[in-house]
C-alpha cells in the first residue's frame, strides 16, 4: 500500500465495484476498508520484523564455529553431524552440485572415449527393432559389391567398342547391354530394400530410444531440473534433435558406410585378381583419401559439437520467453527478448559458417584427391601397358575396379557429418538413460503405509539447494503437525514455506535432521506411495483442459462423484463450484 500512499486518489474495488475512494488521509479518517487493510499490514510487517529478529537470534545460537554463511557448500556441511545413514546422500548431493559447475565453465568438454561405441550399444538395446538390420545389411553389401562388379563388364565393354569385326562388335554389345540391365534390376531391389529396412529400423530404434529417454527424464529428482543446463527448452530439444541424429545415422549414415566397406574391399580383391602392380600403385594413394575424409569428419564432429551446446541455451531461453508471453508483454519487454535470442542465435551461426568452410575444404580435397589417383592410375597405368606388364582390358579392370569403388568413398564422405551427430547424439542419450537419479520416483524399495495417519514431522532439518547451496533455506526448522490439524506457515518469500511442503514429499533430501510422515522418515518410505498419500495444490497449479470434476480427480481417476465433492467441500471450493451454471461438469 505505500506504493500508492501519494496518489491523488485511492479507488478500493471489491466484488466488481467501487467501495470507496479518496485520499490517504481521507481514507483512514474514514476508517473504512482501506484503513483496515492499512491496519493489516501494519500488524504484519511489525510481525514480520518480531520472527526476524527471533529467526537471527535462533539462527546464531544453531550455527556452531564451522558453519558460515561465506563458506561454500562443502565446508558447510563439515560442521552438521550426520549419522551414517545419511552420509550416502550428503555425498550424492555435492556429486550434484559440483557437476553443473563444471559443465557452465564454459570450456569446451573433452569427447568421452566411449562415445563411438554408444551408438552401437543404443542398437543393441533395442535388437527387437533393430531385426531387420541383418537382410539390409545383406542387401547393402550387395550394393556396394555391384560398382566394382560392373567395372568388369565397363572395362570389357570398352574394349568390345574398339572391335573391328561389326558382327563380333554387336554380339559383344549386346551381351554387356543385358548386363548392365540386369546390374540396373540387381541396383533397384538392393537399394531399395536397403532403404526400406534400415529405414524402417532407424524409425522404430529412434520411437524406442525416445521412450526411454523420456522415462529416464520423468523419473529424475527434482534437483536435476533446477539445473540450468536441465531446462525445458534443453531436454525437449534432446528428445527431438538428437533422437533425430540417430534415426538418421542408423537409416542413412549405417547403410552408406556398409556398402562402401563391401564396395573397396570387392574393389581391391578384383584389382588384385588382374594386375597387383597397378593396384598397389593405386592403393599407396589411398591413405591421403583417407586423410582427406578424416579431414572432414573431424571438423564436423568438434564444431557439431560445440554447436550443440550453443544451440540447447537458445532453444531453452526461447521457450522461458514463450511460456512467460503476458508477463513480457504487460512489461513491453519483447525488444529485450528479441534482443537476446539474437545474440543465443549468433553463436551457433558463427559455428555453423565454421562447420561448412572447414566442412568443405576437407570435402573439396577428396574430391581433389580422388582425380589425382586417376591421373596417376592413367599415367602408371599406360607405361605398364608400353613395358608389356599388362594389357589394356587388365588396365581397365584395374583402374575401374578401383575408381568405382572410390564412388563408394565419396558416398561415405556425405554421410560423414550424419554419423558424427549421431555418434554425439548417441552418447548424450545413453548418458541419460543410464543417470540414476539420488531419488528414484519408480523405486518399489521401502513402505507403503505408516503406523501414524495423518502425522508431519520435521526434527531439526538443515536444508540449502543443490543449486544454490551457500543459501540455506533451513536452518534447524523443528515443526509437528498432527492428524486433523489445520497450520499455516506463514513468512516472506523465500523463507522455506514451499520447501517444507517439498521435503514432506521428498523432492529432496535433507542436509541433516529428520521428515517423518505418518510416523516413519520419508527416506524408508516409497516415493510413489508417499506422494500418492498426499493431495497438493500449487501456489500456481496447472489445471487442464477438462471439467472441473475431472481436475479435481486427475491424481485420482478411480475416484467416485462423491469423492470429488468431498475433497472440494475440505477445500471450501464446493460452494463455489456448485454456483456456476454447469456445477463440476464445467469445461475449464
Amino acid at each position: 500500500l505505500s506504493t500508492v500512499r501519494d496518489a491523488d486518489v485511492i479507488f478500493v474495488v471489491a466484488k466488481g465495484r467501487v467501495l470507496e475512494a479518496g485520499s490517504h488521509d481521507e481514507l483512514l479518517t474514514r476508517g473504512g476498508a482501506y484503513a483496515a487493510l492499512v491496519e493489516a499490514q501494519q500488524l504484519r510487517q511489525e510481525l514480520d520484523q518480531d520472527v526476524t529478529k527471533k529467526l537471527d537470534s535462533s539462527d546464531s545460537s544453531i550455527r556452531t564455529g564451522e558453519i558460515n554463511d561465506g563458506d561454500d557448500y562443502a565446508d558447510q556441511i563439515k560442521g552438521v553431524e550426520v549419522d551414517a545413514a545419511r552420509t550416502h546422500t550428503r555425498g550424492s548431493m555435492q556429486k550434484t552440485i559440483d557437476e553443473p559447475m563444471e559443465e557452465e565453465s564454459g570450456e569446451p568438454k573433452k569427447v568421452p572415449k566411449g562415445s563411438h561405441g554408444a551408438l552401437f550399444k543404443l542398437v543393441c538395446m533395442e535388437r527387437k527393432q533393430a531385426a531387420a538390420l541383418v537382410p539390409g545389411a545383406l542387401l547393402a553389401m550387395i550394393d556396394g559389391a555391384s560398382l566394382p562388379c560392373f567395372s568388369l563388364v565397363f572395362s570389357r565393354m570398352l574394349i568390345a567398342i574398339a572391335i573391328p569385326d561389326s558382327a563380333r562388335q554387336k554380339k559383344q554389345v549386346d551381351l554387356y547391354a543385358g548386363l548392365f540391365f540386369m546390374f540396373a534390376g540387381v541396383a533397384c531391389v538392393a537399394v531399395g530394400g536397403r532403404s526400406l529396412l534400415f529405414g524402417r529400423a532407424g524409425e522404430k530404434v529412434t520411437c524406442a530410444v525416445r521412450k526411454r529417454v523420456f522415462t529416464a527424464m520423468v523419473r529424475q529428482d527434482a534437483a536435476f531440473f533446477d539445473e540450468r543446463t536441465n531446462g525445458t527448452g534443453a531436454l525437449t530439444a534432446r528428445l527431438a534433435t538428437e533422437a533425430g541424429d540417430v534415426n538418421k545415422t542408423v537409416g542413412e549414415a549405417f547403410p552408406a558406410f556398409i556398402a562402401g566397406a563391401a564396395s573397396i574391399t570387392s574393389g581391391v580383391a578384383i584389382a588384385f585378381s588382374h594386375d597387383w602392380r597397378l593396384t598397389l600403385v593405386i592403393l599407396a594413394t589411398l591413405p591421403f583419401l583417407t586423410l582427406a575424409f578424416y579431414m572432414e569428419g573431424r571438423s564436423v564432429y568438434e564444431t557439431t559439437k560445440a554447436m550443440k551446446r550453443s544451440n540447447e541455451t537458445a532453444s531453452q531461453e526461447a521457450a522461458e520467453t514463450v511460456a512467460n508471453v503476458r508477463t513480457v508483454a504487460s512489461l513491453t519487454r519483447e525488444h529485450t527478448f528479441i534482443a537476446q535470442f539474437r545474440e543465443n542465435s549468433a553463436g551457433p551461426y558463427k559455428q555453423a559458417l565454421r562447420n561448412h568452410a572447414v566442412g568443405s575444404v576437407g570435402y573439396g580435397f577428396a574430391q581433389a584427391t580422388m582425380f589425382l589417383v586417376y591421373c596417376l592410375a592413367f599415367f602408371v597405368g599406360s607405361r605398364f601397358v608400353l613395358a608389356g606388364y599388362l594389357t589394356v582390358e587388365e588396365m581397365f579392370n584395374v583402374m575401374y575396379a578401383i575408381v568405382f569403388s572410390a564412388i563408394a568413398l565419396g558416398l561415405m564422405a556425405q554421410q560423414s557429418s550424419a554419423l558424427t551427430k549421431g555418434l554425439l547424439a548417441a552418447d548424450a542419450l545413453l548418458t541419460m538413460m543410464r543417470r540414476e537419479p539420488i531419488i528414484d520416483a519408480r523405486s518399489t524399495d521401502g513402505a507403503t503405509e505408516g503406523p501414524d495417519t495423518g502425522a508431519v514431522t520435521l526434527r531439526d532439518v538443515r536444508f540449502a539447494y543443490p543449486t544454490r547451496a551457500r543459501a540455506h533455506v533451513l536452518r534447524g526448522i523443528n515443526l509437528d503437525v498432527r492428524a486433523g490439524q489445520t497450520v499455516a506457515l506463514v513468512g516472506p518469500s523465500g523463507s522455506g514455506k514451499s520447501t517444507v511442503v517439498a521435503l514432506a514429499q521428498r523432492l529432496y533430501d535433507t542436509l541433516a535432521g529428520s521428515v517423518q510422515v505418518n510416523g516413519l522418515d520419508v527416506r524408508e518410505w516409497t516415493p510413489s506411495a508417499l506422494r500418492a498419500d498426499m493431495a497438493i495444490v500449487g501456489q500456481e497449479p496447472v489445471l487442464f483442459d477438462y471439467t472441473i470434476g475431472e481436475n479435481i480427480a486427475y491424481g485420482q481417476p478411480t475416484a467416485t462423484q462423491s469423492e470429488i465433492e468431498n475433497a472440494a467441500r475440505a477445500a471450501n471450493a464446493h460452494s463455489f463450484i456448485m454456483d456456476l451454471p454447469d456445477g463440476y461438469a464445467t469445461r475449464i
